[in-house]
């Protein structure tokens, strides 16, 4: 075990003493507002990760899409949700994105077995503005107190799932499909449907994405051509960690 997640699991543990569970990362409730108020929250949160213009109208496209701005809603099982004031989704897509979540668990559950919280509470489904998945967001935390945060608050509060939806568009950059795609922004946003997708196949379900995208842009009143700018780089020295950390002294 990790010496830094050992002890770490052995301060959340003695925090759970009573029955209850552990309260790493974020304690507030998640607001519940979408449309243009969620949007301007979005805009600030992004402000105080120290963001450009062009990240943070690429994370409000994603956000528009996966979820109206609205940092409460998600897809998946209902009845795995602890976090009061969240509304999943199940629809006809339900089931399969818990069973992403639980897949992404299981690629690393030798990771995040060491954190206090069972399986289902990263199994629920995917939410927040990014329609992030649990385990996949929370490995931007890999080595600090924040991986083991609780996976439901960290992908619905606005804080912890701005800095993380943020670091994982980073670590989309890095598949070779990124660059072979082309490096754009619009290419980038095919990596939340999957990243292999972002060299542009398969054809059908790409141009579904895209258009998706597409009408992302035109909500925010942005010009489609935006899309096509090569992906600018992340402030200097970015940091998902410290970055998530100093904003709290902002707040």
């Amino acid at each position: 075990m990790d010496p830094m997640l050992g002890m770490l699991f052995l301060v959340f543990a003695a925090g759970a003493g009573g029955g209850g569970m552990p309260e790493p990362g974020p304690t507030g409730p998640i607001p519940q507002t979408g449309g243009s108020k969620g949007l301007k929250l979005l805009r600030t949160e992004a402000e105080r990760a120290g963001l450009s213009d062009d990240w943070t109208t690429f994370l409000a496209a994603v956000a528009y899409h996966e979820s109206r701005w609205n940092p409460s809603v998600g897809l998946g099982l209902p009845g795995r949700i602890e976090v009061p004031g969240i509304s999943l989704n199940e629809g006809k897509h339900g089931a399969w994105e818990a069973k992403a979540a639980v897949m992404a668990y299981d690629r690393n559950e030798d990771e995040f077995k060491q954190c206090p919280w069972p399986r289902m509470r990263y199994g629920f489904g995917s939410g927040g503005w990014f329609g992030l998945l649990p385990a996949n967001a929370l490995w931007s935390f890999k080595g600090t107190p924040g991986f083991c945060m609780d996976p439901q608050k960290a992908v619905f509060d606005p804080w912890s799932s701005l800095v993380l939806g943020t670091d994982y568009a980073r670590r989309l950059m890095r598949w070779k499909s990124f660059k072979a795609g082309g490096a754009t922004w619009k290419v980038l946003n095919r990596g939340w449907a999957a990243p292999g997708n972002m060299d542009g196949t398969p054809a059908e379900r790409v141009a579904k994405t895209d258009e998706r995208w597409e009408k992302a842009l035109k909500a925010l009143g942005v010009p489609s051509s935006w899309g096509n700018r090569k992906v600018t780089k992340l402030p200097t020295g970015w940091d998902a960690w410290d970055v998530y950390t100093a904003g709290l002294e902002t707040a």
